[in-house]
C-alpha cells in the first residue's frame, strides 16, 4: 500500500554495526556517523572496516563515500575509568566525615 508517501533513500548506503543506513552526504566524519546512530562521540570510537581490518577513524578525518559500494563502519564503547576518591562523590561534592 502506498499512502502518498515516497520513500526517501539516500544515494550512499553505509553499514554501521550491521545496520544499513543511507545518506546523501558524499563524505562522513566520526561525529556524523555517531549522530546517525544516536551515540555520544565522547563514549564511542568509530572504525572503518577495510578488507577485514578495522582502522580507527580520527576526529578530524572524513571517509569519502561511493554510490557503487557499501562502506562498512564499526563502533566500540570507550571504557570510562573513574577513580574513587574517599570522601568525594562522583560529582565532586565532599562528604562530611564522622568524628
Amino acid at each position: 500500500m502506498n499512502f502518498g508517501c515516497t520513500p526517501v533513500i539516500g544515494r550512499h548506503i553505509i553499514d554501521i554495526d550491521g545496520c544499513l543506513k543511507s545518506t546523501d552526504q558524499t563524505s562522513l566524519s566520526a561525529r556524523e556517523i555517531l549522530a546517525i546512530i544516536s551515540r555520544a562521540p565522547s563514549e564511542t570510537q568509530v572504525f572503518v572496516e577495510r578488507y577485514d581490518e578495522l582502522v580507527p577513524l580520527g576526529s578530524n578525518e572524513r571517509v569519502t563515500l561511493d554510490q557503487d559500494t557499501v562502506q562498512f563502519f564499526r563502533t566500540s564503547m570507550i571504557a570510562q575509568h573513574r577513580h574513587a576518591v574517599p570522601g568525594v562523590s562522583s560529582t565532586g561534592q565532599q562528604f562530611a566525615r564522622a568524628a
